[in-house]
């Protein structure tokens, strides 16, 4: 009788304990929370409005550097040479200008990027904490970085979190700081 009342407040302690521990993970698709947030759209036409200022300003220093081309080949041959190597060294700084330009473009739509992307990634971050604490879970994984996923113990809260921010699907869109050409 001993031995079975031990057995039984042993397995009640197993029970117990087990139930107590129990862990809630989740995993969530990340990037389409964010690309689905009601906020993107605006984002988008920030981000595509800097782009194109810069392209614009991209393509003015290049019409400029073609002109001075089409002029010194129309007339270099009637130029002296050091008229010659002063407009070279015009176009070549003018290049140099351009290359320069270039690289500090993509540089500040990396940076017009994340200042227009910080605020989405902090309401989905405060919208999954709230969410996680509010459901008991303890780890959440982005699918981009899960190895292996058991359906039967990890829940997707993408959706739920979708829900939550008030997010709708959308035409693909081109968002990033893509090559400024």
């Amino acid at each position: 009788m001993k031995k079975t009342i031990k057995l039984l407040l042993a397995c009640a302690f197993v029970m117990v304990s087990t139930g107590a521990f129990a862990q809630k993970y989740a995993r969530i698709d990340y990037q389409r929370v964010i690309e689905t947030m009601p906020e993107m759209d605006s984002v988008d036409l920030k981000f595509q409005k800097a782009a194109q200022d810069y392209q614009d300003l991209l393509e003015n220093i290049q019409v400029e550097l073609n002109n001075k081309r089409y002029d010194y080949e129309k007339n270099s041959a009637t130029m002296s040479e050091g008229v010659k190597q002063l407009k070279q060294k015009e176009m070549q700084d003018l290049n140099n200008r351009l290359q320069e330009f270039y690289q500090s473009a993509q540089q500040e739509l990396a940076n017009v990027e994340a200042e227009l992307m910080q605020p989405l990634y902090a309401r989905a971050k405060e919208a999954i904490t709230k969410h996680c604490k509010a459901n008991g879970y303890v780890v959440v994984y982005q699918n981009d970085q899960v190895v292996y996923l058991d359906e039967d113990v990890v829940k997707d809260i993408t959706e739920d979190i979708r829900k939550a921010l008030g997010c709708v699907e959308r035409a693909a869109t081109q968002t990033g700081a893509a090559p400024v050409q």
